[in-house]
C-alpha cells in the first residue's frame, strides 16, 4: 500500500511539474538543450543532442502543411501553436500522461524543418524524444511529392 501511495505522489508530482513549455516562437534558431539527457534538437551545439532537421523539396508552405497534416494526426499530439514558419506540438506519453514539446522551425535557407524534442519534466526520457523525432522525418519524408507532384 505505501510503494503504491508514493507512486501516485510522484506522478501528482510530475504531472503539477508539467508546465516548463518553451517560452514561444524562437528567434533565429530553436532554444540548446538542458543538460539533462531527455531533449535533442538539430541545432544543439552538443553532438550527443543533435538530430537531423526535416529535409523538403516541395514549395516551404506546401511542406508546412503537410508537417502541420502529419503532426495532427500522430497519436496523442495536440498542436499547440502554429505562427508563420513555426509549429509547437504536444505529445503525452501512454501510461503516465507526461508532456513532450516538439517544435519545428522553417529553414528556408537550409530547405528545411530544424527541429527539437524535449521532456518538460523528468531526467532522462530513455530516448522516446530521438525516437519519435526518427519515425516522425521517416514518415514526412516518405509523404513529400516526387518531381510530378505525387507523393511517394
Amino acid at each position: 500500500m505505501a510503494a503504491t501511495g508514493l507512486v501516485l505522489l510522484f506522478v501528482a508530482g510530475c504531472r503539477a511539474m508539467n508546465s516548463q513549455r518553451p517560452s514561444g516562437p524562437p528567434g533565429s534558431r530553436l532554444p540548446p538543450c538542458p543538460d539533462s539527457p531527455n531533449c535533442v534538437g538539430s541545432e544543439d551545439p552538443i553532438a550527443e543532442r543533435r538530430v537531423e532537421p526535416f529535409p523538403f523539396e516541395d514549395a516551404p508552405d506546401a511542406a508546412f502543411g503537410r508537417l502541420r497534416e502529419l503532426v495532427s494526426h500522430w497519436p496523442r499530439a495536440r498542436i499547440a501553436e502554429v505562427i508563420p514558419g513555426y509549429l509547437r506540438a504536444e505529445f503525452r506519453s501512454a501510461l503516465w500522461g507526461f508532456i513532450d514539446d516538439v517544435e519545428f522551425r522553417l529553414d528556408l535557407a537550409g530547405s528545411c524543418f530544424q527541429v527539437r524534442s524535449a521532456a518538460r519534466v523528468g531526467y532522462s526520457d530513455f530516448g522516446v524524444n530521438r525516437r519519435r523525432l526518427e519515425k516522425l522525418r521517416t514518415t514526412f519524408h516518405t509523404s513529400q511529392p516526387d518531381a510530378h507532384g505525387v507523393s511517394q
